[in-house]
């Protein structure tokens, strides 16, 4: 985490300069560092994959749902990621609608994830 803050606050360092200058650079530096810094995240995520599937070994779950699980996360990250770009470019509306379009995806391929957790609740009647 220390590694990105610095690398988050150099980026603003460099950014802001250019930003009363030539504003288009600053965009291209920030979206630079943004991509950076989501190539620094997929590694973090790639190396806690094995061990949701580890922890999933051990529980009486569906292993659909471990997959699941890792839809949601890299669709929550892709969508956060591409809203912040849109709204830090000046286009707020694009970036409302990447995460509403996130949250239904999410909302989507969770559907089995919540089909059975009724289901078991209705077991319990």
């Amino acid at each position: 985490m220390i590694k990105i803050g610095i690398l988050g606050i150099a980026i603003v360092c460099l950014a802001l300069p250019l930003k009363n200058m030539k504003e288009e650079y600053s965009l291209y530096l920030s979206i630079g560092g943004c991509i950076l810094i989501f190539y620094y995240i997929v590694k973090q995520i790639e190396q806690m994959i094995p061990t949701l599937e580890h922890i999933g070994s051990y529980l009486p779950i569906d292993s659909q749902y471990i997959s699941i699980m890792k839809k949601i996360i890299g669709i929550t990250y892709i969508a956060e990621f591409s809203a912040d770009i849109c709204k830090d470019a000046g286009y707020g509306v694009i970036a409302g609608q990447i995460s509403m379009a996130g949250k239904l995806i999410i909302l989507s391929i969770s559907m089995p994830i919540i089909t059975s957790l009724i289901e078991l609740i209705g077991g319990l009647w």
